[in-house]
């Protein structure tokens, strides 16, 4: 009678365990997984303009529910800033500080919208920064988009040095994040992009600065020395910028 007792008492608390965790396990293997794409997506738009874009997909079995990014970006500094009514934030802000930290930014849709669904084995792209080229092809300025979009923009600088974090996160979803700088114009991703950051400085001697060099994401040491130089070999010699 014992044994028919405990074997009742076992199956009871295996049933409600189970009723606990199942549902959790079950959440846990459907969960939405978000991974951003090391590459910087460009679209060359009209009047001289290049928009820098990052992509991120779902790998996960359910879809990633209202995603939004947000951008860190410092290095700003008030003689390189833009003021007017086309921008939110204005040169006097950066006085006492060099940086606007998780500032929403928009998805890379009609509309620009600041919310959106990523559904599973798809993919989204958030609006980074856009370039803007005179009529030699040369950059004059960096724009920062809204979550709004990009009329008005967040800020607007010259062409310099700055590091940057895009975070992605959603209702259903932890936070995913992308590292990158900006050296003048090109773009660099991941968390190398702090190591780059500094042989960008002297690349931009060598190559022209509308170039992207995200394809020298995570070198290995012995070869990042060689991955340069076939690098700069690959670039056209009309290509070359001159050192400024």
């Amino acid at each position: 009678m014992l044994n028919i007792e405990n074997d009742i008492i076992i199956l009871l608390l295996s049933a409600l365990v189970g009723r606990l965790f199942v549902p959790i396990v079950l959440s846990w293997i459907n969960r939405p997984i978000l991974k951003f794409q090391y590459y910087d997506d460009l679209l060359i738009g009209h009047d001289g303009q290049a928009f820098h874009r990052l992509l991120i997909k779902n790998f996960g079995r359910t879809a990633a529910i209202k995603c939004v990014a947000t951008l860190t970006l410092s290095g700003i500094v008030p003689e390189k800033t833009f003021s007017g009514p086309d921008t939110t934030h204005s040169a006097n802000a950066f006085k006492t500080r060099n940086r606007i930290e998780d500032e929403l930014v928009c998805w890379s849709k009609i509309g620009n919208p600041t919310e959106i669904t990523i559904y599973p084995h798809s993919g989204a792209r958030v609006d980074l920064l856009m370039v803007e080229f005179d009529s030699h092809g040369s950059p004059i300025n960096i724009t920062i988009p809204t979550e709004d979009g990009w009329k008005p923009c967040r800020i607007k600088v010259i062409p310099s040095h700055y590091k940057g974090q895009l975070v992605v996160s959603g209702e259903n979803t932890p936070p995913v994040s992308m590292h990158f700088a900006v050296v003048h114009s090109m773009i660099l991703l991941g968390r190398t992009s702090i190591f780059l950051y500094g042989a960008g400085r002297k690349l931009r001697k060598i190559i022209d600065s509308t170039l992207s060099i995200s394809q020298l994401i995570n070198p290995k040491k012995k070869s990042f020395i060689r991955r340069i130089k076939k690098f700069i070999k690959s670039i056209p010699p009309n290509s070359r910028g001159k050192s400024r």
